[in-house]
């Protein structure tokens, strides 16, 4: 091989390698900037309260170091049924208090409105609302749970525990990154005291528990 075979050849070499390794940079830039988001704490909540509505209180984590807005989000529950709008209310929380059972508050913003931003791995909690006539109820109620938490006596067909594994609840999100969907799953089932609670430890976060004077 002459001298200018050879470096026609480590030509054609270095020119592969940079191709290489400027696709694997590409690659893991991609990686590195995927969207990641991730849902726990998932509570629903039934109350006589807002009869026509049930509710969602989910945490989503932000597993990235990119910052993004929440637009906007629907839920899925079980295949082939349709995605489910979110109501664009925000509720808000107000009690003058028991001295023997709960803090006096003032109104207390229980879920942000969209858009929600979401810094460096930050986490935000959500009280989704949902009309009771755009879902059906038995995909997010958990199988073996009533509506205080308890456990039933009821055994399941194991094929209806086997479909509702295969295909979870899932939160379909519209953010300022894309669209992702992520799977959720119910840990409890809770009513009008829990939320009350709730927005008491909201209230004391904020700063707006009521002393009297």
């Amino acid at each position: 091989m002459s001298y200018d075979d050879f470096y026609e050849w480590l030509a054609n070499v270095a020119g592969v390698a940079g191709f290489i390794l400027s696709l694997i940079l590409a690659v893991s830039q991609l990686l590195t900037n995927r969207l990641k988001i991730k849902a726990s704490g998932c509570v629903l909540i039934e109350t006589k309260h807002v009869r026509d509505s049930v509710f969602l209180c989910v945490c989503l984590h932000n597993h990235t170091n990119l910052p993004f807005s929440l637009i906007d989000l629907h839920i899925n529950a079980g295949h082939g049924y349709r995605n489910v709008p979110v109501e664009q209310t925000i509720r808000t929380y107000y009690s003058k208090g028991d001295p023997g059972k709960r803090a006096p508050t003032g109104p207390v913003v229980l879920s942000p409105a969209f858009p929600v931003r979401f810094d460096s791995y930050a986490a935000e909690v959500l009280l989704l609302e949902v009309l009771r006539q755009n879902i059906n109820m038995k995909f997010l109620l958990p199988d073996g749970l009533d509506n205080r938490g308890e456990r039933l006596h009821t055994q399941f067909h194991p094929f209806h525990r086997l479909y509702r594994r295969l295909f979870p609840l899932r939160l379909k999100l519209r953010t300022s990154r894309g669209p992702i969907s992520i799977p959720v799953h119910i840990e409890s089932v809770q009513g009008w005291n829990w939320l009350e609670k709730y927005a008491v430890r909201k209230a004391g976060h904020e700063g707006k528990i009521l002393f009297p004077m």
